[in-house]
C-alpha cells in the first residue's frame, strides 16, 4: 500500500515535469524508448524506468567530469 502511494506520488511528479516543461533528460528518455523500442504496461513502471534513467545518466555525467 505504501509503495503504491509513492510510486503514485512520482507518477505525478513526472507528469507535471512533462506539462512544465520537457527537459533533457525527458529528451533524452524519449529518444531511448524510441531507440530500443521499450514500451512499458503501466505509467507507474514507466515512471519507476524513468527515474532509473535519470539516475544513471547523472552518474555518467558525474564520471565524465
Amino acid at each position: 500500500m505504501k509503495s503504491n502511494i509513492i510510486i503514485l506520488v512520482l507518477a505525478a511528479i513526472l507528469v507535471a515535469m512533462a506539462i512544465a516543461s520537457p527537459s533533457q533528460d525527458r529528451k533524452s528518455w524519449i529518444m531511448f524508448k524510441a531507440k530500443f523500442n521499450k514500451h512499458y504496461a503501466t505509467p507507474e513502471e514507466e515512471t519507476t524506468r524513468f527515474l532509473i534513467f535519470q539516475k544513471n545518466m547523472q552518474r555518467v555525467m558525474e564520471l565524465n567530469r
